[in-house]
């Protein structure tokens, strides 16, 4: 009490603190607060970084109303001081949030009509304005705009088609734009494919030209083309004392001109040669290489002690001085050559089926092993893996270095690789698959820039799964996916298993009458081929570095062809034919049993080298030909 019997003044408390609050802009907040006490004064506060504070001018009621807020009030925090003659308080600070108001989607630039060539992509896109930032949802109209689905994960301002093809030519797309005030739709924009111009039609074959023909067979023989069509073919057959290895060069000649063969140089005349055991590999410039075994007796430092053994040479042919090196020797070694490869700086990577360690005092061991040599060494260099293990190898234009293998390791079998170069070797083991089933590789394939896709089979518990693992640089991350399960060893290993990685980077895979591709990183399903199994034919069919095939039947002679992977729709071939076919579609000379080996380059020039006994090859005037039971050998281009 005080004197004269009044209540003393009670200090000020809040019972409601104010309340953060949200607002559009062009609008107004208020704040309030309960509080109680004796004769009581309010101070509205304000503050933008959460520490200083400084009073509003007027705000001196319990409650205070903002002006109208823009957005760059969002974010202000607001309190107040309460006070009266015996204390004072401050609230607790409210914050203010400010968003913009609700405008619907509005387009200010339309999606437009895309013109591309298949199998390139097309992009089309959109610009909106909205608030909030609008959604969007890309349409397709397969009938002319009638109606439209939704494109699966097609949610952004742009979207990019997969790969085209001819057949979608005409499809329409939009996108639909959404928000909390409205939606939008754009205008149509129509997708225009037009078809890669033909590397293909229009091109026929020559009259075949003798390359070796005398009163001794020729026996087996290799070839390979460069991307200008020259051809360089190895045979072997015997000089009337030994067994020796040969090589021609072939150029498709301007057009209108004949094309022009080389006379047959003997590569190694020394001794006897492996008449079976040789190969060749082209570069894309036109650079090749020889390799091939030559027989001769067993030292003390070969793989055997006794008898004979085979010794491995290679020989380069360097387009720019358009003569062939001297025979190098490689080594001594159990194993064939499956693959020789040549760059167009002249390194050499060989693929040999066995190398060898020696075991005790006359025996050895058979290994893995990679040899190369970069062209500016004298000597090559091999790298041995123990024990035996099923791999591919390969080598870039650039000189880069991959080995892919099967390795049993880790109480599995893993898909292992190993990347380097010609100058620093290989580097350490990647294993591409962790899953602990054991993994069956199947086959890799290479491109030239050192991009790579491997292909392997690993059960998944309810089956055989296919998977593969893209490489799109030499440096790169590989990339898995699921993949159609249609190979197993005898299919993969076909001779009609067709498989190339683009100079860009895109796979295409034929297989048993169909196809597979990964175009831009996305891969197909399974495609058929509405007219000709490529695996009914007897000469394996030939496929360029972009896709496109060359396929020729060797019961009659008949070819057939396809652009790239742009279209499903092979060349008909001719129907079988009885004896020596005359009509256009086939090729004079080439019927059954001879065959031969189909050759494709990047230009579209294409060759056959063909064994057969013909010394006068049948003609349209002639179908019957002249010919005396002697394996001879023959060459046509197609240009």
């Amino acid at each position: 009490m005080v004197a004269g019997g009044s209540s003393a003044p009670v200090a000020p408390s809040i019972s409601a603190q104010p309340v953060s609050t949200s607002v559009v802009t062009g609008t107004s907040a208020s704040f309030s607060v309960t509080a109680s006490g004796d004769g009581l004064s309010y101070q509205w506060q304000l503050s933008s970084d959460g520490i200083n504070y400084t009073d509003i001018a007027t705000a001196t009621g319990a409650s205070y109303t903002t002006p109208a807020t823009a957005t760059t009030d969002s974010g202000k925090l607001f309190r107040v001081h309460v006070s009266n003659s015996v204390g004072n308080v401050f609230s607790n600070s409210a914050t203010l949030t400010v968003a913009s108001a609700p405008v619907a989607p509005v387009i200010t630039t339309q999606p437009v009509n895309q013109s591309v060539t298949a199998p390139a992509t097309a992009t089309f896109t959109v610009t909106a304005t909205g608030t909030p930032t609008p959604t969007y949802q890309w349409q397709l109209s397969t009938d002319g705009g009638a109606t439209f689905n939704n494109i699966s994960g097609a949610t952004s301002a742009s979207y990019t088609t997969p790969a085209t093809v001819t057949s979608g030519s005409g499809k329409r797309f939009r996108v639909l734009l959404g928000n909390t005030a409205g939606t939008a739709v754009s205008a149509l924009a129509q997708l225009t494919v037009t078809s890669t111009v033909s590397l293909l039609s229009g091109r026929a074959w020559t009259i075949g030209q003798s390359l070796e023909s005398d009163d001794n067979n020729v026996l087996n023989y290799e070839a390979g083309i460069d991307d200008a069509g020259a051809v360089t073919a190895l045979f072997t057959k015997s000089n009337g004392t030994r067994t020796v290895l040969y090589a021609t060069r072939g150029t498709p000649g301007a057009a209108g001109s004949a094309p022009t063969f080389s006379a047959p140089a003997p590569l190694d005349a020394a001794a006897p040669i492996d008449d079976s055991s040789f190969k060749i590999g082209v570069a894309p410039g036109g650079n090749a290489v020889a390799a091939w075994n030559h027989i001769a007796p067993c030292t003390a430092s070969t793989y055997n002690t006794f008898g004979n053994c085979n010794f491995h040479y290679v020989a380069r042919y360097i387009d720019a001085t358009g003569v062939w090196e001297a025979p190098l020797l490689v080594g001594s070694n159990p194993g064939n050559f499956f693959e020789v490869v040549i760059n167009d700086r002249g390194d050499v990577m060989l693929h040999q089926q066995f190398g060898w360690i020696r075991s005790g005092g006359s025996g050895h061991t058979n290994t893995s092993v990679i040899t190369w040599r970069s062209a500016s060494q004298g000597v090559f260099r091999e790298q041995t893996f123990a024990p035996v293990i099923p791999f591919s190898r390969f080598m870039s234009n650039n000189g880069d270095l991959l080995v892919v293998a099967s390795a049993t390791q880790n109480s599995t079998t893993d898909i292992v690789a190993y990347r380097g170069n010609v100058n620093d070797g290989l580097g350490a083991q990647e294993i591409l698959d962790t899953r602990l089933s054991p993994a069956t590789l199947v086959r890799t394939w290479s491109g030239t820039n050192g991009q790579a896709v491997v292909f392997w089979l690993q059960n998944d518990g309810t089956g055989l799964e296919g998977t593969a693992a893209t490489l799109d640089s030499p440096t790169g991350a590989w990339t898995l996916a699921a993949v159609p399960s249609i190979f197993n060893f005898h299919g993969a290993n076909s001779p009609n298993t067709r498989g190339v990685v683009t100079d860009s980077g895109d796979f295409i895979l034929y297989t048993d009458g169909k196809r597979l591709h990964r175009i831009g990183g996305v891969w197909s399903a399974m495609e058929t081929f509405s007219a000709v199994n490529l695996d009914i034919l007897s000469i394996p069919s030939a496929v360029n570095r972009d896709g496109s095939v060359l396929q020729i039947r060797s019961v009659d002679s008949a070819w057939s062809s396809l652009d790239g992977p742009t279209s499903l729709a092979l060349t008909s071939l001719p129907a079988v034919a009885s004896g020596h076919p005359t009509g256009p579609g086939y090729i004079y000379g080439v019927a059954s049993p001879s065959g031969g080996k189909a050759l494709l380059s990047k230009s579209g020039v294409g060759a056959l080298i063909s064994k057969n006994t013909y010394d006068i090859l049948p003609t349209p005037t002639s179908p019957a030909g002249d010919f005396r039971n002697i394996a001879n050998l023959w060459g046509f281009y197609f240009k």
